[in-house]
């Protein structure tokens, strides 16, 4: 089935061609609630250096949250989503 089935295949494309490319959040849990039982995530810190390090050079405003429970996941995808 081609792409022309599903509507034009652009509209499944992040546009890169802008001049700000838009928010890039990167949620960095490594500690977590004690009420969740979850062990400390190594390698975290990691992740998130390399992402905002690869986003930031596609030219994304990078921002990192660390440590955010569910309900402040939940205020920054509400907060950062786009009102185009």
């Amino acid at each position: 089935m081609s792409a022309d089935a599903f509507g034009d295949d652009n509209d499944n494309k992040y546009r890169m061609d802008r001049r700000e490319r838009g928010k890039f959040i990167i949620i960095s849990n490594k500690t977590f609630q004690p009420q969740t039982h979850m062990a400390e995530r190594g390698g975290t810190d990691k992740d998130a250096e390399s992402l905002m390090d690869d986003f930031g050079k596609l030219g994304f405003d990078v921002q990192t949250k660390k440590d955010q429970t569910r309900e402040q996941m939940k205020k920054l995808m509400i907060d950062g989503k786009c009102h185009c």
